[in-house]
């Protein structure tokens, strides 16, 4: 099974992000080829290709997307916010 996420800016379609048996890719539009700007100069391709991203760093996810994710202060306010409310947490 795969999973997609659309990528957008300001509404406008940027590309699409796939994960398939652990390899994660990302496709840049083509609309924001011709119109938009490179996510991450010198190290993701800017091309119409589904570039996959390196598993050895940012556990294998592009750099642009893992930076848009919590750190560790993030994801220990999410566990606190989400076991307020009873859910189980991000920690165990």
């Amino acid at each position: 099974m795969s999973s997609v996420l659309h990528v957008r800016c300001d509404g406008q379609p940027v590309g699409v992000l796939a994960e398939s048996k652990g390899d994660i890719r990302f496709q840049y539009d083509k609309g924001w080829l011709s119109h938009g700007f490179d996510l991450a100069p010198g190290s993701m391709k800017f091309d119409e290709l589904a570039n996959a991203a390196p598993r050895s760093v940012f556990a294998g996810l592009h750099g642009p997307f893992n930076d848009s994710l919590p750190d560790g202060w993030g994801l220990l306010l999410m566990d606190r916010v989400l076991k307020q409310h009873g859910g189980p947490g991000v920690f165990p």
